[in-house]
């Protein structure tokens, strides 16, 4: 996966005359493409009980963006969140919420039962695991980065729309498979969902950079998911015969 994103980046690299890897560039794509990170972190929880997604996330991060924007201007805070200069504030979300949600899945109880569930949950249930209880939490978890996507969200652009998330579960759940997530569950790393956001971002940023058009834009996205689910379910289905 690493070295899909350094293909693409050097791909629109090309095709924008380096624009894409412009400092500057490279600031506002941390922070315009901030949500899909957050997002894929969440939805890789989701992904890994079962193949299962969550596609409420974009109507999630819309109301709270309405909510929080609001809040913002009766309160009289209009820069609040939108600083130009606040690229390192968002770093430093960007980082604890990537070593808080590791550690969950990696040596947490928590995560353990997660991957058990999206390997075999009747297995999983007959050891002793409370699935429903861990689908709550993991759905509950999928509503609360929604809630901080949907803050960032009205932060970067000051205002409240109803547009806002707009297929951003696409996002999400594309950067997770692109980013080795199992359309059977029980396979995937925060670390992949990290990277598989990063190449969504540069999809979303080189792809706006060159004027494609928004619907092609969503068209290549969703190719890129079906490529990354058909190689997915191609390996198992080789695995087994083999």
């Amino acid at each position: 996966m690493i070295i899909a994103l350094v293909v693409i980046v050097v791909f629109f690299g090309f095709a924008t005359g380096g624009t894409i890897i412009w400092p500057r560039n490279v600031q506002m794509l941390v922070r315009q493409n901030a949500y899909v990170l957050i997002l894929a972190i969440g939805m890789m929880f989701c992904i890994l009980t079962g193949g299962n997604v969550d596609l409420s996330v974009g109507s999630l991060v819309a109301l709270v963006s309405a909510m929080s924007g609001l809040m913002a201007s009766k309160l009289g805070l209009p820069s609040w969140l939108a600083m130009d200069e606040g690229l390192p504030i968002m770093l430093i979300l960007l980082v604890a919420l990537y070593a808080i949600y590791t550690f969950a899945a990696t040596k947490t109880i928590l995560g353990r039962h997660v991957y058990a569930m999206g390997g075999n949950i009747k297995a999983a249930e007959l050891s002793g695991v409370n699935t429903k209880k861990m689908m709550f939490l993991v759905y509950a978890n999928m509503g609360l980065l929604a809630g901080v996507a949907g803050i960032i969200t009205a932060g970067r652009s000051m205002a409240a729309s109803p547009n806002v998330g707009v297929n951003f579960e696409l996002d999400a759940i594309g950067a997770c498979f692109i980013g080795g997530a199992s359309a059977y569950g029980g396979v995937g790393t925060i670390w992949g969902a990290v990277v598989g956001a990063f190449i969504m971002g540069v999809m979303n940023n080189g792809m706006s950079i060159i004027g494609l058009d928004v619907f092609l834009q969503s068209v290549a996205k969703g190719m890129v998911v079906l490529l990354a689910v058909a190689f997915d379910m191609y390996s198992k289905s080789k695995s087994r015969l083999g």
